[in-house]
């Protein structure tokens, strides 16, 4: 051995440590498994540009403006195509602020009423086409949520099966009391199988 060498058994557990330390990987920002807390998406938000924040805000503005004036939902998402397409070409950007309308906070918490509940399906609707770690455990919460609509926990199945979240269906359709997000959980997990 030589004189800079360290003999391991002075230090078992620090080599220990050590290698346990070097499998772990990089680290990231990662919000808890369920939903995310509101600083993830804060610091998100901050984030993105003037120019994009304007863009997304203002097609968000006109779907909630539309959602206001159009019934039927299957219509309603065709008259929002346009809005959809902004929001699609900016979905990195758009995810912070999507979320903060589904979980009626920030600048939602004082604008949207109970009746809003097809902008929210719109907004759920759209956060199945978002890559990000924290949507899964929050559609998830939705779905299972007894005191949401039928309409907006069974949009929030089928874009938790457009993220193709197995995990967070098959623990849905194992919780679940409702017949119709367990019918429609059951179809996702054969259509992802």
């Amino acid at each position: 051995m030589s004189k800079n060498q360290v003999p391991f058994k002075k230090f078992p557990f620090t080599c220990i440590i050590l290698l346990l330390a070097s499998c772990a990987g990089p680290k990231k920002l990662m919000p808890p498994p369920e939903v995310a807390p509101t600083e993830y998406w804060k610091i998100k938000a901050e984030a993105v540009s003037p120019e994009k924040r304007k863009i997304i805000l203002e097609a968000l503005d006109k779907v909630l403006e539309k959602s206001r004036k159009i019934i039927d939902l299957n219509s309603f998402g065709i008259k929002t195509m346009k809005e959809s397409i902004a929001i699609l070409n900016e979905t990195k950007s758009a995810a912070p602020f999507i979320i903060e309308a589904i979980m009626i906070s920030g600048r939602w918490s004082t604008v949207l009423k109970e009746s809003d509940f097809q902008f929210r399906y719109w907004c759920i609707d759209m956060a199945g086409y978002f890559k990000d770690d924290a949507l899964p455990g929050m559609l998830y919460a939705i779905a299972l949520d007894e005191k949401e609509r039928s309409e907006v926990r069974i949009r929030a199945v089928k874009s938790l099966r457009e993220l193709k979240s197995r995990n967070y269906l098959k623990k849905l359709f194992m919780k679940t009391g409702d017949s119709k997000v367990r019918e429609e959980t059951a179809k996702s997990i054969l259509y992802l199988d």
